[in-house]
């Protein structure tokens, strides 16, 4: 096999230059053979996906949308661990909420939101996340207030505060 080396990393995915060279560029070849300026063997293996792990920017969302009908929403991160590269957004991820009546995932995991649609809440509902061929869960702590909302005042006047200017237009 004859390779020319156009672009070359190491494991964490850092771009490497031989000797500083720009690529392609002849180079020292470490194989299993020894070290040396010659032609060199290249094993190749698989770098599979070993591993997942999601997590919600916040894990706690306050469902105030079923008063004022705005989405509610906290981004997600999706991570792959690799055999061999380590840790990777995972850009094929799939997201679903395991009770829709609580809290809502976007297919593509960019979010979990509320929108007002939802009828309860819970202490600890799930995100299924799955990447590649692994899977993993975000637990999100919904709060539902209880509807409908009723608000009691003891003093039901308006009266002025004190020390606040009001500007009179003029």
């Amino acid at each position: 096999i004859n390779v020319t080396v156009i672009d070359l990393f190491d494991i964490y995915s850092n771009v490497f230059y031989p000797h500083g060279a720009s690529l392609p560029a002849v180079s020292t070849v470490v194989d299993r053979m020894g070290v040396g300026v010659r032609s060199g063997m290249i094993f190749l293996s698989a770098d599979s996906v070993v591993g997942v792990m999601a997590y919600a920017a916040t894990g706690e969302l306050v469902n105030s949308a079923v008063l004022n009908g705005q989405k509610v929403a906290s981004s997600i991160s999706v991570l792959s661990l690799h055999q061999h590269a380590g840790l990777r957004p995972c850009s094929s991820a799939v997201c679903h909420s395991d009770d829709l009546s609580v809290i809502q995932a976007d297919s593509t995991c960019r979010e979990v939101f509320v929108n007002g649609s939802e009828a309860s809440g819970s202490s600890s509902v799930l995100i299924s996340v799955l990447c590649a061929h692994e899977t993993t869960t975000i637990p999100v702590r919904v709060w539902y207030p209880l509807v409908p909302l009723q608000l009691r005042v003891d003093d039901d006047i308006l009266n002025e505060v004190s020390g606040w200017r009001v500007a009179v237009a003029g």
